[in-house]
């Protein structure tokens, strides 16, 4: 499992409004569960586009001092200025002392009806961490850890779904909607689209999607070796988060 890229939670793509909600309600939750905060090297940037490319992140004319400040007000106040930013710092769980870099991202996705995503990137030692201490077994407390965190973070009343996926940069980040989603999990995308150089919405190590939007289909035939499960809120979701060396023979 062993990777130097960041790890990224993507939300399906929502309203300028719903986007606000879900940084308001992720916040709040990460401050109180996992202790997020500046702490003297985090802030809130602003980032910089150029039609639909990423140029650079931007520091901001007045900077925001702590975590505190960005209530609904301020956060209101932050896009309305910036439109798209991210709010960095770190968090660290319960009863542990280890600091894990978290940034909370506004992102676009130039899509008129849906015009922002709520991105999440993260300390890649959080996905490292499953394959154990030494590299050579399977830490299944840091796995539940991590499933717990992104669906957390992922499940919002707001979206159709989400995927925490592994990757180098974040304007490799692919929005997508609830039909895509599902299209990529029912039907996926043939190794054609992917050698012509399309973009393709990659599955994620955990990845959730609404019921509703998944309709009668069942996973759990066609994902032989992930683990599927339901949320009390209305998710169906599928993590990789398992252990290879119990996981079953496909037929």
């Amino acid at each position: 499992m062993a990777s130097a890229s960041d790890v990224f939670v993507v939300l399906a793509k929502v309203s300028g409004e719903e986007a606000l909600r879900i940084v308001e309600h992720a916040l709040g939750m990460v401050v109180e569960r996992y202790d997020f905060g500046f702490r003297g090297y985090g802030g809130v940037v602003a980032l910089v586009f150029e039609g639909e490319e990423f140029i650079q992140e931007r520091k901001l004319a007045e900077d925001i001092a702590s975590v505190q400040s960005l209530d609904r007000g301020g956060l209101e106040q932050l896009a309305h200025r910036e439109h798209w930013f991210s709010i960095g710092g770190s968090l660290r769980f319960p009863n542990e002392q280890r600091q894990y870099d978290f940034d909370i991202i506004m992102y676009p996705t130039f899509d008129a009806e849906r015009p922002a995503c709520v991105v999440f990137r993260m300390d890649p030692s959080l996905y490292t961490e499953v394959d154990g201490s030494d590299g050579n077994g399977f830490d299944e407390d840091a796995a539940e850890r991590l499933l717990k965190l992104c669906i957390s973070l992922g499940a919002a009343d707001e979206v159709d779904g989400f995927q925490a996926l592994l990757l180098g940069e974040l304007e490799e980040v692919h929005p997508f909607d609830g039909p895509e989603l599902r299209a990529a999990l029912v039907s996926p995308r043939s190794i054609r689209d992917r050698l012509s150089g399309k973009k393709v919405l990659q599955h994620g190590f955990v990845t959730g999607i609404r019921k509703t939007i998944l309709g009668g289909v069942d996973l759990t035939p066609s994902w032989n070796g992930y683990r599927v499960l339901e949320t009390t809120h209305g998710f169906v979701i599928l993590s990789r988060l398992v252990d290879l060396r119990r996981r079953p023979e496909k037929p």
